[in-house]
């Protein structure tokens, strides 16, 4: 999930419009009623939207209702701050910038009749929504490519104090022990076995800590599972599964996260897969039967980090791709 994505924050927020809105509208029940089922739409379909960014059904609904609402009441404006930064949230920017713009066109229609200030009106509501939401869709992605830039750094020290420090207290070791088999235990070199072993232990410690939660907690196949279930994906696992360097896990967990956030951002797809094969190769593949890009012209700074850690942890990755016909990414480490 991404930092900006604090979905408590955004359950916070709607609640206490929801809350404020209800209490301003009494005793007007048929408002009121409207009010309830925005609410229920979104306990429904927008909280889950709030996590995993498939927000096109949710605004298809809570646009519609929160209109409504207005019509009614003009109360109901106050809804109008949930639906415009949930709409350049959970949308892509062109479909974000035409819900808004559609949505300030019927309610300036509401409200003023359409008269020449009404126009006026709205004009200047369109131009201060946009800015706003364009501004909130940098915060956005400035908040996605920090927390990009955390994850390559925190891959980068677990790599390096694996390949130094853990490396290194491994070879002393075995260094020491056959020192110890060669001239008899020696208490000068029990002591140091014993330095070398903890701190070997501790450098493993902190690789491990650098971990993404995901992989501390349960094996690569379990997490990917996990991953799709949340995306509303199919997950299948085949081959029997085997231990991958911490940094190779890590790159694969991060692939099928970034294809699954694209998927439910840009697809619209009707249908997900991910799916694990352990043989004489790891083969991962994850496919859907979307819209579809154009990979070479795709330059997203998802897709550019995916490239690089593929690269940097000698992973083969292709991406499959034409408009109109869905999207296949393949995975595959070597043996």
């Amino acid at each position: 999930m991404d930092e900006w994505r604090s979905v408590r924050g955004w359950h916070v927020v709607f609640a206490l419009l929801a809350v404020t809105t209800a209490a301003s509208l009494i005793p007007d029940w048929t408002s009121m009623a409207i009010l309830a089922a925005l609410c229920a739409w979104y306990v429904a379909t927008g909280v889950r939207a709030m996590r995993n960014e498939r927000g096109l059904l949710y605004i298809l609904g809570a646009a519609p209702l929160t209109v409504v609402l207005y019509g009614l009441n003009p109360i109901g404006s106050i809804m109008l701050f949930a639906l415009y930064p949930q709409m350049w949230a959970l949308l892509p920017t062109r479909q974000a910038i035409a819900g808004t713009a559609v949505v300030i066109a019927v309610i300036t229609t509401l409200g003023t009749g359409g008269t020449g200030f009404g126009l006026v009106f709205g004009g200047v509501t369109l131009v201060v929504s946009l800015a706003l939401g364009l501004w909130i869709t940098r915060i956005i992605e400035q908040s996605r490519n920090r927390a990009a830039l955390v994850i390559k750094e925190r891959q980068r020290l677990a790599r390096e104090i694996h390949d130094t420090l853990a490396q290194g207290f491994a070879a002393m070791l075995l260094q020491l022990e056959a020192i110890e088999a060669e001239i008899g235990a020696n208490e000068h070199i029990t002591k140091a076995r014993r330095v070398a072993k903890d701190n070997l232990a501790e450098a493993r410690a902190l690789v491990d800590a650098l971990a993404p939660p995901d992989l501390r907690a349960c094996s690569l196949p379990d997490a990917l599972k996990r991953l799709a279930i949340a995306e509303n994906a199919c997950f299948a696992l085949t081959g029997r599964p085997k231990a991958l360097p911490a940094t190779q896990e890590v790159m694969l967990l991060r692939a099928v996260q970034e294809a699954l956030a694209n998927v439910g951002k840009h697809a619209r797809a009707n249908r997900t897969e991910v799916k694990l094969h352990y043989g004489d190769t790891v083969h991962l593949q994850v496919t859907d039967d979307g819209v579809g890009f154009d990979p070479v012209r795709a330059k997203g700074f998802g897709l550019t980090a995916m490239r690089s850690r593929a690269q940097e942890t000698g992973a083969l990755l292709t991406i499959d791709s034409t408009p109109g016909s869905g999207t296949k990414l393949s995975l595959e480490i070597p043996a």
